[in-house]
This record gives C-alpha cells, sequence and structure tokens, in this order.
C-alpha cells in the first residue's frame, strides 16, 4: 500500500510507500497511524495541517 498525503497549508501532495516513512514526514506518530489503517479500517486520516489517504498502486502486468 501507498499513502498520499496532503499538506493543508502549503496545499502540496507527497507520496509514501509505508506508515513509518509517513510517520517520519509528517510528524503524525505511527501509533496513531497504526491504528486509524491497520485497526479501524479506515482509508483516510485527516488533522488540521496533514490530510493521508491510503491507496492501492496500480501497476503493469509484465509479459
Amino acid at each position: 500500500m501507498a499513502f498520499w498525503i496532503l499538506n493543508k497549508n502549503t496545499n502540496t501532495p507527497a507520496i509514501c510507500g509505508s506508515v513509518i516513512a509517513v510517520s517520519e514526514y509528517t510528524g503524525i506518530s505511527k501509533d496513531t497511524l497504526y491504528d486509524y489503517f491497520s485497526r479501524k479500517k479506515v482509508n483516510e486520516y485527516s488533522n488540521a495541517q496533514f490530510r493521508v489517504c491510503k491507496v492501492t498502486i496500480i501497476r503493469a502486468l509484465r509479459s
């Protein structure tokens, strides 16, 4: 899974490949992120500064 992040203050998007990377980029604790995305099974988390969406990576099949 990948995580799409929007900084609400600067309106700048970013993409991270793991919860730990999101935590380091945003400063949101990894426990909070794991709670929302793993335990509560939601696809979006938002606070005053960031919006984080869990997204699926679409990959092409190799022939």
